[in-house]
C-alpha cells in the first residue's frame, strides 16, 4: 500500500469518527430539547401577613382550574382521557412562594404560550373571586 493510500484511509477514519460524534452530539441535544419545559412566572406585592397556602388553596381550587381547563381546551390540547386528568396536571405545575413581601406564581409546560396563558388564567379566575367574596386584589 502507498503512502498517499494510507494518510486517505487514516483521514477518512478520523472523518467518520468526529462525523459519528458530532451526530451523537446534535442527537442527544435534540433528546434534551424534546422534554424542555418553559415556565412562565410573575410577582405581585402583598402585606407582611400573607399566608401563602390559603392563597394556593385558593388559587387551584377546583372551580378556578376547571374554568382554565376549559376555557383553554386543555384536555384536547395535552390528549388526556378526561377533564379530571388535566385539572390534577395544572394543579402539579403550578407554583407559589414568598420572598421580601412579594408572592411569586409560577407555571411551567412544553408549550410557552399555554403556560402563560394558563397562569393569566389562574390568577384572574383568582382575582374575580376576591372581588366576589368583596376581598382587595393585589396590586402589581
Amino acid at each position: 500500500m502507498k503512502r498517499n493510500t494510507a494518510l486517505l484511509l487514516v483521514g477518512l477514519i478520523i472523518l467518520a469518527v468526529l462525523g459519528g460524534g458530532g451526530a451523537y452530539y446534535a442527537y442527544r441535544k435534540i433528546q434534551q430539547r424534546k422534554n424542555f419545559e418553559f415556565r412562565y412566572e410573575g410577582k405581585f406585592p402583598v402585606g407582611a401577613q400573607f399566608d401563602v397556602e390559603a392563597f394556593k388553596t385558593m388559587i387551584l381550587a377546583d372551580e378556578n382550574v376547571e374554568d382554565v381547563v376549559e376555557g383553554n381546551d386543555l384536555v384536547a390540547f395535552w390528549e388526556l382521557d378526561g377533564p379530571e386528568a388535566a385539572k390534577q396536571r395544572v394543579k402539579s405545575k403550578f407554583s407559589a412562594s414568598v420572598a421580601n413581601s412579594e408572592v411569586k406564581v409560577r407555571y411551567q409546560d412544553k408549550d410557552k404560550a399555554m403556560a402563560k396563558k394558563i397562569l393569566q388564567g389562574l390568577l384572574q379566575g383568582y382575582q374575580n373571586r376576591l372581588k366576589a367574596s368583596g376581598g382587595g386584589v393585589p396590586q402589581g
